[in-house]
């Protein structure tokens, strides 16, 4: 009698959790590992931040070829949060950034950055694990003419205990200017393919072209791409990714910023038996506002992305602080102004595109009334001169009065 109860207990609850297996939809699967595969030596992620046209001190780890082209010590402050469950790559953290120069004249001007890193990457959903590392980075930069220059990064990852502490990876970046309307970069990252967790980290090739159309600030926009050493296929469209970056001034001191990046995902899937992996296509919009004081500078983002489980929405934000001696028209109102412009000795190639960016601020911007031009000894070709000329009539045609001294 006991023994028949007893079977009888057991042969219904074997068959409770069959029919409980089966409403589930085998959810045994639940426990799968799923992570994605990323390459862990990343930096902080900066919307719209280029690797070429008008750049900030944040270019010492985005490009480091770019701080040949600073006008001035550069420095900057950025935060990238981002939701831990969900997240489907690195990227979060925050960092401080600085770039500068020494030399120029008769000595090569070196661009020189220093930059501090803390990252923090949603360590439950990648492989291998990122761990919390803090990167220490630092660049160099050489002209390479007038318009361009060649750069290196060198970075250094301190994590007690971590897959990354004492790692060294090295970049290698150029970049150059064609006048005021196009520029363009280009990056080589983790040049010696490093180990992390017993696996290596692929190189990766970057290049971006940027194009101001009206040859000033008012709309500005770049396009991009990324592939990868190892796990590139291009008729799949693995190990590759691209973007589209654009800035719109919509007010004096006001900028519209954003980003729109596709990136391939490669899935690691771990069950009890087996592991699988196969490639993703994942989508990302930044999109956010900047407000300038004058040569300090303030950018908020918003992003939406999709997540490990398929769908879409807001994964975090991003903020961003510049201080530059470069005076971008504030959005505090100022009162009215005279501007002065000094032209003495040769007008290279660089100076001659600085001027003319400087020549339609000016008839941009509300405040400045008339510019004072000293003329001191300039040497220039008569294509500069003309250039320069067409500006200065376009600036008074803009309503500024405009007086010139010959010394």
């Amino acid at each position: 009698m006991h023994t028949a109860r007893r079977a009888y207990r057991i042969a219904a609850t074997s068959g409770f959790a069959l029919v409980l297996s089966v409403a589930s939809g085998g959810r045994a699967h639940a426990q799968d590992d799923v992570r994605y595969a990323d390459e862990p030596t990343g930096g902080v992620h900066i919307p719209s931040a280029g690797l070429a046209g008008e750049l900030d001190a944040t270019t010492v780890t985005i490009n480091p070829a770019g701080m040949s082209l600073l006008s001035g010590p550069q420095l900057a402050l950025a935060l990238d949060l981002a939701r831990e469950a969900g997240s489907v790559r690195g990227g979060p953290g925050g960092g401080l950034y600085y770039a500068g120069s020494l030399g120029g004249g008769l000595l090569p001007k070196v661009g020189l950055g220093l930059s501090l890193e803390w990252l923090r990457a949603a360590r439950a959903e990648l492989s291998p694990d990122p761990g919390t590392p803090t990167r220490l980075t630092l660049s160099s930069s050489l002209p390479m003419g007038e318009n361009a220059g060649l750069g290196f990064s060198w970075h250094h990852f301190y994590d007690e205990g971590g897959s990354l502490d004492a790692l060294d990876t090295y970049d290698l970046g150029w970049t150059g200017r064609f006048g005021a309307h196009w520029a363009a970069g280009l990056v080589w990252r983790d040049i010696a393919s490093p180990k992390v967790a017993g696996q290596s980290v692929q190189s990766r090739y970057e290049a971006e072209l940027v194009s101001r159309p009206m040859g000033t600030d008012r709309l500005e926009f770049g396009v991009g791409g990324r592939i990868g050493q190892d796990d590139v296929d291009l008729r799949k469209g693995h190990a590759i990714d691209g973007w589209l970056k654009w800035s719109l001034r919509v007010a004096r001191g006001v900028y519209l910023r954003g980003e729109l990046g596709t990136e391939s995902l490669h899935r690691v899937t771990t069950t009890a038996t087996s592991t699988t992996d196969d490639f993703l296509r994942d989508y990302r919009i930044s999109a956010g506002l900047e407000f300038s004081f004058g040569g300090l500078g303030t950018t908020a983002y918003g992003t939406m992305e999709r997540n490990s489980d398929g769908d879409y929405g807001a994964t975090g934000g991003t903020f961003v602080a510049r201080l530059s001696p470069v005076q971008v028209p504030s959005v505090l109102p100022s009162s009215k102004r005279m501007e002065r412009l000094d032209l003495s000795g040769g007008i290279s190639q660089q100076r001659l595109t600085s001027v003319v960016a400087y020549l339609r601020n000016l008839a941009d911007d509300e405040d400045v009334v008339g510019l004072f031009i000293n003329l001191d000894g300039a040497l220039a070709g008569w294509g500069s001169l003309h250039e320069i000329r067409n500006e200065i009539v376009n600036l008074r045609a803009s309503g500024k009065k405009v007086f010139a001294f010959m010394v």
